[in-house]
């Protein structure tokens, strides 16, 4: 999902999509000191639901095989965490490529 001021949060824009739906993002996905392992966080669907993840408080491990967009990546996790839940979490960047075994294990 594209995040732009306009458009807001991933949680946002979802809680915008379905605006008849007693169910938001906050009330039927509880993550408040969970943790998610997302691979593919770099960019697209990973990144978006990091920080919609982030939002909702859930600790995260970001896997990526670019490294440097995963900083910028969990540099957003954080600040929206703070912004949406006033609360610190735990985030992990990991340089990994899920398709070799080896680097899985």
């Amino acid at each position: 999902l594209p995040i732009s001021p306009k458009s807001g949060t991933p949680a946002l824009l979802i809680n915008k999509l379905f605006p008849t739906s007693k169910y938001t993002m906050s009330t039927w996905l509880r993550l408040t000191s969970q943790t998610a392992i997302i691979t593919g966080a770099a960019s697209g669907i990973g990144r978006a639901t990091a920080i919609a993840f982030a939002e909702q408080g859930c600790n995260i491990l970001l896997c990526d095989n670019q490294l440097d967009k995963l900083e910028a990546v969990a540099k957003a996790c954080i600040e929206s965490a703070f912004t949406s839940t006033d609360r610190e979490i735990l985030i992990h960047s990991s340089q990994c490529d899920v398709t070799d075994r080896t680097q899985v294990r």
